[in-house]
């Protein structure tokens, strides 16, 4: 089996026609020393849907797009199964929710819409307890949907949260969140954290910093440490650097960098 304008041909798993074809374990099998394909193209799609078992597994697909989706719900089988996607736009998934045998785990998603949401909300709370916990980056759209959520919403892989977001996620009951784990926090947030440690110690995750965040750091009496942030623009150092010259050692902020411009590399050797 082959698909027009793409490289790709089945292994065992298809040729030994069982009920089940996991697409996961037969390119596993059947390529040496390839990685299992996070995406497909709407050829290989096509050609996949032609399998003529009951169950079509396509595990380690953490996205696809309208054209790939539209040609698999062509599949007759009892069972589409896309359960590692983390991620979808509109369109694709109310496309996707179309087919009686999909089967999609949007609690698993990094990323949801307010719909995508609002339809697991509804989902989440029919069945009891359950958790949320992948979930990278939410929005003011996606939380208010979120506000709705029973179960436990874990959100110890946020990346980022937009203000907006946060306020409203605080009116949820036990809700707890520890910016200092994000990678990216607003000016806002920063200054939030920084009032609640009054002067303490603080690891920051961060990986980017921009000249408001770097005014506010600088104004922190107690040490911190930017373990995450290999690089700075020049604003940011020279800013950032003034401060650490009246910190001990130990203290520094800009200590992991791994990436010097010039000019920072000039100012460090005048002071080291």
């Amino acid at each position: 089996l082959s698909a027009t304008n793409d490289s790709f041909s089945t292994g065992s798993g298809w040729s030994r026609g069982g009920d089940s074809y996991d697409f996961h374990a037969d390119f596993r099998d059947s390529r040496d020393g390839y990685s299992n394909p996070a995406s497909i193209n709407p050829g290989i799609a096509a050609a996949l849907s032609l399998f003529k078992g009951k169950e079509l597994v396509l595990r380690g697909l953490t996205t696809i797009d309208k054209e790939s989706a539209q040609a698999l719900s062509s599949f007759k089988g009892e069972r589409l199964s896309l359960e590692c996607l983390d991620r979808l736009d509109d369109v694709t998934f109310e496309l996707l929710e179309k087919i009686p045998t999909i089967e999609i785990k949007l609690e698993d998603f990094r990323r949801l819409t307010a719909r995508q949401a609002k339809t697991l909300v509804e989902t989440e709370n029919k069945k009891g307890y359950s958790y949320l916990g992948n979930l990278e980056f939410i929005d003011k759209a996606v939380a208010k949907e979120l506000l709705e959520f029973k179960g436990n919403l874990n959100l110890y892989r946020l990346k980022s949260i937009d203000d907006e977001a946060l306020e409203i996620l605080k009116q949820r009951p036990n809700f707890n969140l520890n910016l200092a784990n994000l990678a990216s926090l607003t000016a806002r947030q920063l200054g939030q954290l920084l009032a609640e440690k009054k002067g303490g110690y603080l690891s920051l995750q961060l990986e980017s910093l921009t000249p408001e965040m770097a005014r506010i750091l600088s104004s922190h009496d107690g040490g911190i440490n930017l373990h995450e942030l290999q690089t700075l623009s020049d604003e940011c150092f020279d800013i950032l650097i003034e401060s650490d010259l009246r910190r001990p050692q130990y203290q520094r902020m800009i200590r992991n960098l791994r990436s010097l411009t010039p000019h920072q590399a000039s100012v460090l050797s005048e002071h080291l």
